[in-house]
């Protein structure tokens, strides 16, 4: 995975997107706003 120069999420951004929404049993939503990014820059199934 590349990420371009404006990317809010890298690929360790998402795998704390991740951590969080599974350890934590945070919605998604709620996870990416808090990194100031969109739902659609992480991609993963509730």
């Amino acid at each position: 995975m590349v990420a371009h120069a404006d990317a809010r999420l890298t690929f360790h951004g998402r795998c704390l997107v991740v951590r969080s929404v599974v350890a934590d049993r945070r919605p998604v939503a709620h996870v990416v706003q808090r990194k100031s990014a969109s739902p659609a820059s992480a991609p993963i199934g509730e």
